[in-house]
């Protein structure tokens, strides 16, 4: 169950920036956003987009070396 909130967790993260970098493009398509906007949104957007990403990486591979762990013994 722990591990369910986790991924779930690690994914929404990636999902808030994915849904983050969509509002910001479609909001600067339809009217001109100040530049200072547009930077911060898409920084936040990729800190979000990183983590995520980062965070569901270094789950597999604590994984992987758990499974090589085991088949050593």
């Amino acid at each position: 169950m722990a591990e369910t909130k986790n991924k779930s967790k690690k994914n929404r993260e990636v999902g808030i920036g994915l849904v983050l970098y969509a509002v910001i493009k479609i909001i600067d398509r339809f009217s001109e956003l100040p530049e200072i906007v547009y930077r911060v949104g898409l920084i936040i957007a990729a800190i979000f987009l990183l983590y995520g990403i980062y965070s569901i990486n270094r789950e597999i591979t604590e994984r992987q070396k758990a499974e090589k762990e085991k088949s050593k013994e």
